[in-house]
């Protein structure tokens, strides 16, 4: 319920719909611009690649035949690394757009709130606490009139936080409580193995999930209607 003490906070007209669209366009240019385009290596891979073909061969001695294969084993090696490389930046990329889709959405709520916190004279926050964990700015919400506990996407919110600590912050606390609490992000991880961040699996279909939930919060802010 809110407190009778506590102003009720009302986007301005136009403003939710803004941070709804930004939302979808993040991870939209995410996953269709720039995890694709890291899915190959540069084209000076394949260059260096085919010049340690080359060097190899001509390196090589008669005797030392089949040339070409050996020429080949060595490129094909040097080929997977590079792959291999780059599989690795797609998952650091793909990873921390969880932990920076939270950081969006924590930071816009932070802002608003002491924004409307200047403007209502110190009547939003109460405490220096109210803004240092994302539940508190929740909580602040509740008492300014938008309650979000009962709301559909709350549950992905709370999974979106938890994320982004353990994304962020890497094994330990965060980790261990993401594990307990949503152990299907954990597929490979064998029984009685000790938890490590690698073990957690993302997706690209759990981001827009995600996402589609952080736009649902903004959809749901109250907001001034324009009037004709």
């Amino acid at each position: 319920m809110t407190d009778k003490t506590s102003p009720r906070l009302i986007l301005s007209f136009g403003q939710k719909e803004i941070l709804t669209d930004a939302t979808t366009a993040y991870v939209r240019a995410t996953l269709d611009r720039l995890l694709p385009a890291l899915a190959m290596p540069d084209s000076e891979a394949f260059d260096f690649v085919e010049q340690a073909r080359i060097d190899a061969q001509a390196g090589m001695t008669w005797d030392s035949a089949p040339l070409d294969d050996e020429a080949d084993d060595l490129a094909n090696g040097l080929m997977q690394e590079f792959f291999d490389y780059q599989q690795f930046l797609k998952r650091q990329v793909r990873d921390f757009a969880f932990a920076a889709l939270f950081h969006l959405l924590e930071r816009t709520v932070r802002k608003i709130l002491m924004e409307a916190n200047r403007t209502y004279g110190g009547a939003v926050l109460k405490t220096e606490k109210d803004t240092k964990s994302f539940k508190g700015m929740l909580s602040v919400l509740a008492r300014c009139g938008y309650v979000t506990d009962e709301q559909p996407f709350a549950r992905d919110l709370h999974k979106l936080n938890l994320i982004s600590n353990a994304i962020k912050h890497g094994h330990g606390h965060s980790l261990t409580k993401l594990s307990k609490e949503f152990p299907d992000l954990f597929l490979h991880r064998e029984p009685n193995e000790p938890l490590v961040l690698d073990h957690l699996f993302l997706t690209p279909e759990l981001l827009r999930q995600l996402a589609a939930s952080v736009a649902a919060f903004w959809g749901a802010f109250p907001a001034q209607q324009f009037k004709n």
